[in-house]
């Protein structure tokens, strides 16, 4: 998983989130969610067996003050497949 904060001269920032996985379990149609703080950021479906990949077209909430140790999960239906806390750049 992989969230960047891009600053700019304004107060304002453009968040980017994506989610790239290869997974044993992972079938076609699955919904594959990635929460933070039990916040669906992205959710989206898998296409191919065995992996997936969702991007900035998936993004259904943002972070706003993303913080290291923040709990990121990567669900299916009520599975959990991966669990991190989110680290500094």
């Amino acid at each position: 998983m992989e969230m960047s904060r891009i600053e700019k001269e304004e107060p304002d920032y453009r968040f980017k989130a994506k989610l790239r996985m290869r997974h044993d379990s992972l079938e076609p149609h699955d919904t594959v969610r990635v929460l933070v703080d039990d916040q669906t950021i992205l959710e989206g479906m898998v296409e191919k067996a065995g992996r997936v990949f969702l991007g900035n077209d998936h993004i259904r909430n943002t972070v706003e003050q993303p913080a290291a140790g923040q709990l990121c999960r990567v669900m299916v239906g009520s599975v959990e497949l991966a669990n991190a806390a989110l680290v500094r750049d």
